[in-house]
């Protein structure tokens, strides 16, 4: 799964398509935007937290990995859901 990364904060953020969705974590709060992305990334979280059970549930691929903090807005990024990475792409 490639798009554009795009760090969401609030949950009144608008979301173009094409976007992999990074969270600052996987609670509820978040979950009406879940919906609006190709890929879900969580800064904090867990595999039973609620966005990853919405994320599966909705067939969305999703990841959690603290690290991902440092990916900048608007650059095209690669993840996989099923193997928890991501990639910056160039």
């Amino acid at each position: 799964m490639t798009g554009k990364a795009l760090h969401i904060q609030t949950t009144d953020a608008e979301i173009p398509s094409g976007i992999i969705g990074i969270f600052p974590n996987a609670s509820p709060t978040y979950s009406i935007l879940y919906t609006k992305c190709l890929g879900l990334i969580f800064l904090r979280g867990g595999q039973t937290s609620h966005g990853a059970i919405v994320a599966r549930e909705f067939g969305i691929p999703a990841l959690i990995d603290p690290n991902a903090s440092v990916i900048p807005n608007a650059i095209p990024v690669s993840m996989n859901g099923e193997m928890g990475t991501w990639e910056i792409q160039v």
